[in-house]
């Protein structure tokens, strides 16, 4: 009997320690702040300006300071007008749970070229890599994603 018990603990044992080696920590959880969005990212775009009827797509350089702030440049094509060296500035919160708000203002001299936006953000991979919905009626995103340069 005592020979019999004693299989039967190191048995469970055993399987105990399976289960932990095998256990999934890919559900594990990762706090998101401000500073995992930094650095140089480059962007792309598309979208649909409802009141025009229009579409808009566009790239960008955007360096975000880790604390906040946001400053670029884009160049984008609004349904055939082509905004050049437009400046643009904002600022970002970013909440643990990789979600977060954009807040921005672009400037052009070119008529038709300047505004505001408003975007949700989706961050992955530690702040590496971004994607981007309009939160603004005005604007419907088709897509928007921002990779960070290494």
């Amino acid at each position: 009997m005592t020979k019999m018990r004693t299989n039967s603990v190191i048995i469970a044992m055993v399987l105990g320690i399976i289960a932990l080696a095998a256990r999934d920590t890919s559900s594990a959880s990762f706090t998101y702040a401000n500073y995992n969005l930094h650095g140089t990212y480059r962007i792309t775009f598309t979208g649909f300006v409802p009141s025009s009827g229009r579409l808009q797509s566009g790239v960008g350089i955007f360096v975000l300071d880790g604390s906040g702030g946001l400053s670029g440049t884009e160049v984008f094509n609004n349904g055939g007008i082509v905004c050049r060296n437009v400046v643009v500035t904002g600022t970002y919160v970013l909440n643990g749970n990789g979600i977060g708000e954009l807040s921005a203002d672009f400037t052009s001299s070119a008529p038709g070229c300047s505004g505001h936006f408003n975007s949700t953000l989706l961050v992955y991979a530690g702040g590496g890599r971004v994607r981007a919905v309009s939160s603004d009626p005005s604007f419907v995103t088709i897509s928007e994603e921002w990779l960070r340069d290494e």
